[in-house]
């Protein structure tokens, strides 16, 4: 009868204090004697607590809401249940609690296109984790994300939870995947100053066309879309459109076929701004003059944005570049909206001249110091100079010692910056091996070891062998670039090379010694090459032609070969922009010691120009080459004739097998060559440096009879795979023949493949 009359009273105090909520002046004041807590199994008090209300307080409908509230917060129960009630003289309040069960599996069904272990790495739910639906709408996320990555917009992704034991469910991801969605149309309004198809033409995201099966054209990248708007709108920035004003691009799936997508971008022009005036304030120690011959835009001029802020580059390079470390070019712009006009001031800061502390190289296991420092022209003491700063890493990076270079500035605001110079550097040995096939040399293996930063020192030595059916060389190289730390290049070769021609075979055994210096600093250099070799002619076929024959025996050869060279190469074993240039000269005569008489004109260049950033690289390479003999009545040497083909020549094309014919038939080079390589490299996975290629090449050598560009271009077409492994660099290229002859094969696969050590 009293537990009875207890829980009636309860119930009628709790009623009496909920009407406190609407009727407050009626209210009455319960205190909570006792607080317990029920249901928890894994979850301890500790954790539940501090969502409680506390004993001693008292009792509203209000509180006991909030604490649930909060409790739900927590994501770690199901169900939460309050109950007031009389226990003898104490009131008291128990929380009922049902706690949400553990995850014990996560099961994805229906994904045939994305495997399931690149879904679970994406995941945030995890088995044995507790259940929540937070995490529940975060994997559905992820999930979609990892389908969007793939173009796969119009998949459908739904969760189901199955009961597995008493507190343990099952949750169930079902994936209806749908195929790659690609955009076919792109569709500009707004646009009534720059034609759509010149927008198209420079934004990253392209149409789907009949060509898409070989390029990116119509893939999906939110990367790109970003690109998309920002191209567009500097478009219109660089046309002197100041205030363009551009909306997101706007994806519409097509309802009958999700895998079709029209882009849509809505642009409003605003009016086109001239230029009115420019100013220059605030500058005192550098005359006026100076800095006006920095700024490109000019009265009357549309205003350019671009050429704005590289005139605002410029000007402040000024100072950086002249001591000034700490000045600062603000500019100001008023654009005059009735008159369409912009007045453009640049307030100067000049601040401070700043002198170069201490440079302090970090990093460098292997390297020296001074390989190094050889490359910074900033000196310690001298004024500071942002030119000098920036080319020392791009000097730096160069080298190919390195995989990274971080110059960091340090200083106070005071007169003194020191560098710390920070490197990462990367192998710089490799071992080589290649292998082809040709009609010439059979089979063809070659090993090539070497490194570029021996012992630590910036020495480049490399020992290379390539052995064939036909074919035996050994060749030796060591290079010094800064001879007792001066900028004089010096190194030797030693060679043994031996060839089986079809009619004949060659040894060649000499060496030479080079040296080199700078005429502008780290870009254009001249070296000098001083030869001596024996050339040796034997196992003469009978049926050979008789310009072969006259060549018997040995000949001792002794040339100087002066060559000027360019390069401004942004990165030596993987370049993505900058030139390499060479003319050479190579005189060989009695004069010198030797039994042969020639001289060898020759040059070469290779242009990197790298097409949305570095992620499309072109790469044209020419190369020309002329000999002729010093003495009347003498012959060229056999050996150095120029034949073309093979993977480094005109590809397709057994290596030597374009040349001239004697009259009997027989390839024995000509005195002449014309060649060019054309490229587009492109990246095909990055994470793993893996790059494909697109290539024409094209060439011709001609004999003394017949004068350049008389005789047809042999000329092939193909693709290739580079790979910068971690074993070092792969190739892998097949060349197809444009000009097929009777005889000759259509096509031809070469490879090379290296390590790193």
């Amino acid at each position: 009868m009293w537990i009875k009359a207890g829980r009636f009273f309860a119930v009628l105090v709790f009623f009496l204090a909920a009407a406190g909520l609407v009727f407050p002046s009626y209210a009455l004041a319960v205190k909570i004697d006792r607080v317990v807590i029920e249901g928890n199994k894994r979850i301890p008090e500790s954790r539940i607590s501090p969502y409680l209300i506390k004993a001693g307080s008292e009792f509203t409908v209000q509180a006991l809401d909030e604490s649930i509230k909060k409790l739900y917060g927590t994501g770690l129960f199901l169900n939460i249940d309050g109950d007031l009630y009389v226990d003898g003289a104490d009131f008291v309040l128990k929380y009922k609690l049902e706690e949400m069960p553990l995850v014990g599996s996560v099961v994805f069904q229906g994904n045939k296109e994305v495997k399931t272990k690149t879904l679970r790495d994406k995941v945030q739910l995890k088995t044995g984790q507790v259940l929540s639906f937070s995490s529940i709408e975060q994997t559905l996320d992820s999930i979609r994300a990892v389908y969007e990555n793939e173009n796969r917009y119009g998949t459908k992704v739904t969760f189901r939870i199955e009961t597995r034991t008493v507190n343990s469910v099952d949750v169930f991801f079902d994936i209806s995947e749908s195929g790659k969605s690609k955009i076919y149309n792109i569709r500009i309004y707004g646009n009534d100053n720059i034609p759509s198809p010149e927008i198209k033409d420079a934004i990253p995201t392209k149409e789907r066309h009949f060509w898409s099966l070989i390029s990116s054209s119509g893939k999906i990248s939110k990367e790109s879309l970003i690109m998309d708007r920002e191209t567009i709108r500097m478009m219109y920035l660089e046309r002197g459109y100041a205030q363009v004003a551009l909306s997101e691009p706007d994806l519409r799936f097509r309802e009958d076929d999700p895998e079709k997508v029209d882009m849509i971008v809505r642009v409003r022009e605003g009016d086109q701004f001239f230029v009115r005036s420019i100013e220059i304030d605030g500058y005192e120690n550098i005359p006026l003059e100076t800095l006006k011959e920095q700024t490109g835009l000019q009265v009357g001029q549309v205003f350019n944005i671009k050429q704005y802020q590289e005139d605002i580059a410029r000007i402040t390079e000024v100072y950086t570049s002249s001591g000034y470390a700490y000045a600062n070019v603000e500019p100001v712009i008023s654009l005059d909206t009735e008159t369409k006009q912009v007045d453009i001031v640049y307030k100067i800061e000049e601040n401070i001249l700043v002198k170069i502390g201490r440079i302090t190289i970090r990093g460098n296991k292997t390297s020296y110091d001074n390989v190094i420092r050889r490359q910074i022209d900033q000196m310690e003491g001298a004024l500071y100079n942002s030119t000098l700063i920036r080319e020392a890493k791009a000097n730096t990076m160069a080298t190919g010692f390195y995989e990274n270079v971080q110059i960091t500035e340090k200083g106070d605001g005071g007169d003194v910056i020191d560098l710390d110079v920070e490197v990462t550097e990367q192998s710089t040995g490799t071992f080589t091996v290649g292998a082809a096939y040709s009609t010439v040399d059979g089979i063809l293996g070659m090993v090539q070891v070497s490194r570029n930063n021996f012992m630590g020192w910036g020495h480049s030595v490399s020992l290379k062998a390539e052995v064939a059916q036909k074919r035996m060389d050994f060749s030796f190289s060591y290079t010094d670039p800064w001879f007792m730390d001066w900028p004089v290049s010096v190194g030797f070769d030693v060679f043994n090379l031996e060839r089986e021609w079809y009619e004949y075979t060659r040894n060649s055994l000499g060496g030479s010694i080079r040296v080199g210096h700078s005429i502008i600093k780290r870009r254009l250099f001249m070296n000098y090459r001083f030869s001596i070799y024996t050339v040796d002619i034997y196992d003469i076929d009978d049926d050979a032609s008789k310009y072969i024959k006259e060549q018997r025996g040995k000949t001792e050869t002794h040339s100087i070969s002066p060559a000027i060279i360019w390069n401004s190469l942004n990165n030596a074993a993987d370049p993505t922009a900058g030139n390499k240039s060479q003319i050479y000269v190579d005189f060989a005569g009695n004069f010198l010691g030797g039994d042969a008489n020639f001289v060898k004109f020759g040059g070469e260049t290779s242009q990197f120009i790298p097409i949305f950033g570095e992620n499309l690289v072109f790469m044209l390479h020419g190369e020309i080459g002329y000999i002729m003999p010093t003495k009347s009545g003498e012959k060229i040497p056999i050996d150095e004739r120029f034949r073309l083909g093979g993977i480094n020549s005109v590809r397709g094309f057994d290596y030597g097998s374009i040349s001239p014919k004697d009259e009997d038939g027989y390839e024995y080079g000509g005195d002449k060559y014309f060649q060019v390589n054309a490229e587009l490299i492109f990246p095909l996975k990055k994470d793993i440096k893996l790059k494909g290629v697109v290539f024409f090449d094209m060439g011709q050598a001609y004999s003394e009879h017949e004068p350049f560009f008389s005789v047809d271009f042999r000329k092939s077409a193909g693709v290739g795979l580079r790979w910068l492994t971690p074993m070092g660099p792969f190739r892998l290229e097949w060349g197809y023949k444009l000009d097929k002859r009777d005889g000759e094969a259509p096509y031809k696969f070469e490879f090379s493949i290296g390590g790193t050590f």
